[in-house]
């Protein structure tokens, strides 16, 4: 007695279709291929997918407000409203090292990703957009200033630092110790 190659229900000898599906009795079973895995590296590393968010984080902190000023009415600065002061340009290197990050973790800059180790580049861009916030953050609260009558200091107090600065700098953080675990993975990964 032969059975369906496709359903496996019986065929009698003199028919030369199966009953039940319509599949010819002589034919042979469809072969259809294994699905091929996407290759390890298609999948993004845990270091990678650490500097992104820190990234798109420092980014979206830069957005919101950094600092507030006390007074008849509270007003406040976002990261890009500070850095377009003319005495704070060095803030606008937060937003530039944010970006070449997440260049870097989405391999947009493959020339820039063969020449260099995108680890220490991701290391780099969390370190400078550190210390330039820490630097701006010390220079507000009138470190290394000279201010015999306290003026300075009764005016600092009035300001106060929002809750976008502290995002952007524990993203640039991010960014950074996303880069060291990434140096420290195995190659491949």
């Amino acid at each position: 007695m032969a059975y369906c190659p496709k359903c496996g229900t019986e065929i009698k000898p003199d028919l030369a279709f199966c009953t039940n599906c319509g599949a010819a009795a002589g034919q042979t079973p469809a072969v259809t291929p294994a699905p091929i895995p996407p290759p390890a590296s298609a999948k993004p590393s845990p270091a990678k997918m650490i500097g992104r968010i820190a990234s798109i984080a420092a980014l979206v902190g830069f957005l919101l407000p950094w600092i507030s000023c006390q007074g008849f009415q509270k007003e406040s600065l976002t990261g890009i409203g500070l850095a377009s002061h003319g005495d704070l340009p060095l803030l606008w290197l937060i937003p530039l090292a944010m970006l070449l990050a997440l260049a870097i973790t989405f391999n947009i800059i493959a020339s820039l990703r063969q020449r260099a180790k995108p680890a220490k580049i991701l290391i780099g861009c969390g370190a400078v957009s550190s210390v330039v916030m820490l630097y701006y953050y010390a220079r507000l609260q009138g470190v290394g200033e000279s201010d015999p009558m306290g003026l300075n200091g009764a005016m600092r107090q009035a300001f106060t630092i929002e809750y976008g600065a502290f995002i952007s700098l524990l993203g640039s953080i991010g960014v950074a110790v996303a880069g060291f675990l990434d140096l420290k993975s195995p190659p491949g990964n």
